[in-house]
């Protein structure tokens, strides 16, 4: 299953994140979040290496949604 979370930098979004990696290992997420003053990547330090493994994918909600969704098909 593919999941969308947005705002996956932030405490609550990082956590679950996390969870859902370790309790789930046919789950592959996208993580899109604009890094507002509550979002931090370092909260995500332990699942970054898996974006290579087609699990964990980091979106930089900075930019226009747009754009942004077109990325996440596939």
């Amino acid at each position: 299953m593919k999941l969308l979370v947005t705002g996956g930098a932030g405490f609550i979004g990082s956590n679950f994140i996390r969870h859902v990696l370790a309790a789930r290992k046919d789950y592959a997420l996208v993580n899109y979040d604009k890094l507002t003053y509550a979002g931090n990547l370092a909260n995500l330090g332990e699942v970054a290496g898996r974006e290579n493994q087609a699990v964990f994918a980091y979106l930089d909600g900075r930019s226009l949604w747009r754009p942004a969704a077109g990325r996440l098909r596939g």
